[in-house]
């Protein structure tokens, strides 16, 4: 981290360049990034990108390069691949820094995305950290098309209570019932065109399947639904003003004539006229066009990296001996702490309570 941070301080107060005029040799301070003016920069987003170090080889699928420095990393699985998830690419990123570490150097930001669901952070981060992006408000327009839902409907689960889900869900996954399993088998590795996922978190709830593109959800009922209809009507709800639409089956109806079934969510994922869907195109927004469109535009790329970026001492403890030694790791500034940083620069200079330091990241 430390060349990474070296860097980092040219990058953003500028090399200092000599030269000779009139026989004295003079210093002149020039920037590597045009903050103020960001369409001065010049971008170039590179695909599969081949490095080689130390008879290492990697081929990094997005690189953009700023001014001609290689700035950010973008890792991307497939979203048609049943095994591709933001882990096996955040693992690959991890990969990459063991192979060929010395372009690392100039790292500003690293993407990783399945296609789908995206994160985005440091270089040093872990996988906890990688956050996705989102829209600066709840109305807004992908390439001037409005999207008529919830920006933050991908970024599906519900934070506060993440870890207690995510633990029952897995659960759930290992030891599903006997439509639940079958079902599962006519959906899983794209067998209807799609990705779904199984118990998948949304906002409170552990949904049976969920195809994310699609914006469909699958419930399968067992008997103990007959005496929680109101408790299931409330969930069908909340997760329609989601934008999502909600397939309910009951077990009986799965096993015994899975033709049915399958033909109705086929005929759904065909009808493309939920307000889920962007309209003009019959595609969701992902996150990966969230954090395109809002995250990596010219004035926000170069803003945060400026702006929004810090390195700390964090300690960390080596598992196997024990010991405890101090650790430098780089920080990038998330949605939210990138917007609260423009709305107080919007503010009258006298109403700006933001100093002129880089802001404080948590």
């Amino acid at each position: 981290m430390e060349n990474n941070e070296r860097f980092h301080t040219l990058l953003t107060n500028g090399v200092t360049v000599e030269y000779t005029k009139e026989g004295r040799t003079k210093g002149i301070n020039v920037n590597l990034l045009d903050v103020e003016n960001p369409e001065n920069n010049n971008f170039w987003v590179v695909n599969q990108l081949v490095v080689k170090e130390n008879n290492n080889e990697k081929r990094f699928d997005v690189v953009i390069y700023i001014n001609g420095l290689p700035l950010v990393f973008i890792e991307l699985k497939s979203a048609t691949s049943e095994k591709a998830t933001l882990r096996r690419a955040y693992n690959q990123i991890q990969n990459y820094k063991k192979a060929v570490p010395s372009i690392f150097y100039y790292n500003a930001i690293c993407v990783i995305s399945d296609g789908i669901d995206t994160g985005s952070s440091s270089v040093s981060a872990p996988f906890s950290r990688y956050l996705s992006w989102k829209a600066p408000n709840p109305s807004y327009s992908l390439k001037g098309v409005p999207v008529r839902f919830k920006p933050s409907v991908l970024n599906s689960s519900n934070k506060s209570i993440y870890p207690v889900l995510k633990e029952r869900a897995e659960s759930m996954r290992s030891n599903p019932t006997k439509a639940e399993a079958f079902l599962w088998e006519k959906l899983r590795a794209n067998k209807l065109g799609e990705k779904f996922r199984q118990q998948h978190i949304i906002d409170q709830y552990i949904v049976d399947f969920a195809s994310l593109k699609e914006g469909l959800i699958i419930e399968v009922d067992g008997e103990i639904h007959n005496h929680q209809k109101e408790a299931d009507q409330i969930r069908t709800e909340v997760l329609e003003s989601l934008g999502y639409k909600v397939l309910r089956f009951t077990n009986e109806e799965v096993i015994q004539d899975s033709e049915k079934v399958i033909n109705k969510i086929k005929n759904e994922m065909i009808a493309k006229t939920r307000p889920f869907r962007d309209g003009a195109m019959g595609l969701a927004a992902t996150e990966l066009q969230i954090l395109t469109e809002y995250m990596l535009n010219k004035k926000t790329l170069v803003e945060l990296i400026r702006y929004c970026t810090v390195f700390e001492k964090e300690e960390k403890k080596d598992e196997k001996t024990g010991i405890i030694s101090q650790v430098n790791i780089k920080k990038v500034g998330a949605y939210h702490q990138y917007y609260a940083v423009q709305k107080q620069l919007s503010k009258p200079y006298e109403q700006q309570i933001v100093k002129k330091e880089t802001v404080k990241l948590a």
